[in-house]
């Protein structure tokens, strides 16, 4: 049986690699390719897709914002999480918002095919490190990070005043008012205990929401 794939990932070099490395699988066929998430939800053939390359730092809405819609779509395929960042930061995350594994960008390659061919299985892929987070998670009690408590909506404005987006951008993209963007950067800022733009920047690469600063053209 072929099993089709979709990647969401906005770096070609990635994406091209991947597809690279799949030709050499004839089980596994990729039929979409995306390099944001808003463009995945749109145009993705999701009840075409069985498995999904999806990345945690997108450009737009980020990768555990799509993770969380596609399950409010009822997805039935299956989400292998990727990032450049540790488990710790974003593994339990992911796979308490259902994701079916998490991989760091720079496995190798026979681990992927493993990871694809676990999960193609209906089983999930779980490495003895976030295993055994998870373990410690469901006995103790995780520290929930600062923006962990922020409203899906208000992730999504924090993720684009990080790359650099004004107000003004946000509502035209968020297709809400300058005001409420506002209200929305206010309740950020107090919530994650930062005063200005350089602060929000920092936190978000401290954990992981972006891996650099982006440079908005004018």
């Amino acid at each position: 049986m072929i099993i089709s794939i979709g990647i969401v990932d906005d770096h070609q070099i990635f994406r091209s690699g991947i597809a690279h490395l799949l030709k050499t699988e004839d089980q596994y066929n990729i039929i979409f390719e995306s390099d944001s998430g808003n463009d995945f939800l749109s145009n993705a053939p999701l009840d075409k897709l069985d498995i999904v390359l999806l990345d945690i730092s997108l450009p737009g809405i980020s990768g555990i914002s799509v993770l969380k819609e596609l399950k409010n779509r009822n997805f039935s395929g299956k989400i292998i999480m990727l990032s450049m960042f540790d488990e710790q930061d974003y593994g339990l995350q992911s796979i308490q918002y259902g994701a079916h594994a998490y991989l760091a960008k720079n496995v190798a390659a026979e681990e992927l095919i493993n990871c694809l061919n676990t999960i193609s299985k209906g089983r999930l892929y779980i490495s003895d490190s976030l295993s055994e987070l998870l373990a410690q998670s469901y006995q103790n009690g995780r520290y929930i990070t600062p923006h962990e408590k922020l409203s899906s909506r208000e992730q999504e404005v924090l993720h684009l005043l990080a790359e650099g987006h004004t107000p003004t951008d946000i509502s035209k993209l968020l297709f809400i008012s300058i005001k409420t963007v506002s209200t929305y950067k206010a309740r950020i800022f107090s919530r994650l205990d930062i005063s200005n733009q350089s602060e929000l920047i920092f936190y978000c690469m401290k954990y992981g929401i972006i891996q650099k600063p982006h440079i908005i053209s004018a």
